[in-house]
């Protein structure tokens, strides 16, 4: 049975009320020797507050609510475990909520994150190239909680809050330049679904490489995928079909999907084909042929989110709206290789 406040009054011989004061670590009039006497007796009884009572006590819930649409990306689980890392150091707990069409609808878990006490709101989904009526109605519903909210890489929570980014564009740019530089001129590309503003990024920073290299940019050579592993490894068929020498993959998973096509292809990276992924997951550099890949600095991000929120928690909402953007960097590795004539 779950020890209570009663359990620890009756066995310290002490009022509840000077139990309850002595392990809420605010200054009182409590001599120092009989708070150090409740908690071990509290310690002894592995007493643990009732956070309900204490949010009813206080109006804190000490919660942050997170909303995301899919959690299975190693890139995304890295961020989300930053950001609770860094709220777990202010005591701050962190709610989950995964919305999608087939389960929750995206606006309704707004309103259950709300009606849960939640004392600010990170918006981590997927923001779409163009704004759907779900999405209108999920920006409303933020705006009218009042309550802080932190978007990350979604644009559309700039206007009442914080937005931590990452520079696609740059990124989708960085790895097609860097085949072009190795001789590549037939590029494929494998994308996520292009109804996300990030996918539409990186595509674009796919043309204007070509672009600057006096590339025709050459539809035929997209695939489109949907950041999963499976589409990765049904789009080197397809690439192969086209006569592409070297692959952009937009993350990482589905340049493992390209790899494990390729090996039941006999194709050999790099001397075949060289592939550039995208995030630098935790496994791209220990495969057998480590992956060349765009770095996202997940870690940094998540824990960016993580203080910008208790920083609005402490000092309120910023006055204009701010957005913090991350660069991109290239890690070079042996998936990518000098094209010989």
């Amino acid at each position: 049975m779950k020890t209570t406040i009663k359990d620890v009054a009756r066995e310290s011989g002490y009022s509840i009320a000077t139990v309850s004061l002595a392990l809420s670590g605010k200054p009182s009039r409590i001599a120092q020797e009989t708070k150090e006497k409740i908690i071990e007796v509290a310690q002894r009884l592995n007493y643990t507050p009732n956070q309900v009572a204490v949010s009813l006590a206080t109006s804190k819930s000490h919660i942050i609510g997170l909303i995301i649409t899919d959690m299975r990306n190693a890139h995304v689980a890295s961020s989300f475990m930053s950001i609770d890392l860094e709220l777990q150091k202010n005591q701050y707990s962190l709610l989950c909520s995964t919305v999608s069409d087939e389960m929750q609808p995206i606006n309704g878990g707004v309103r259950n994150m709300v009606a849960c006490g939640i004392e600010g709101i990170i918006d981590a989904q997927p923001e779409g190239a163009e704004y759907t009526p779900d999405e209108m109605e999920t920006i409303r519903q933020l705006k009218a909680s009042g309550l802080p909210v932190v978007s990350y890489d979604n644009m559309h929570a700039k206007d009442f809050g914080v937005c931590v980014n990452f520079n696609y564009f740059l990124g989708g740019y960085m790895a097609v330049k860097h085949l072009i530089e190795n001789g590549h001129r037939r590029i494929g590309c494998v994308t996520g679904q292009m109804d996300y503003r990030v996918t539409v990024e990186r595509l674009n920073g796919y043309k204007k490489a070509l672009s600057e290299a006096a590339i025709p940019y050459d539809p035929k050579l997209v695939y489109t995928g949907n950041y999963e592993i499976d589409s990765g490894s049904s789009a080197l068929p397809y690439l192969l079909g086209q006569k592409v020498t070297a692959i952009f993959a937009f993350n990482d998973q589905m340049a493992f999907g390209i790899y494990r096509a390729a090996r039941n292809y006999g194709i050999r990276i790099p001397q075949d084909l060289s592939i550039v992924g995208f995030d630098n997951v935790l496994f791209s550099d220990v495969l057998e042929v480590p992956l060349t890949s765009i770095h996202i600095p997940t870690d940094e991000m998540g824990n960016t989110i993580a203080k910008e929120m208790l920083d609005m928690l402490k000092h309120g909402k910023p006055k204009e709206p701010r957005i913090v953007t991350f660069e991109p960097n290239l890690m070079i590795r042996g998936s990518t290789a000098r094209l010989e004539a």
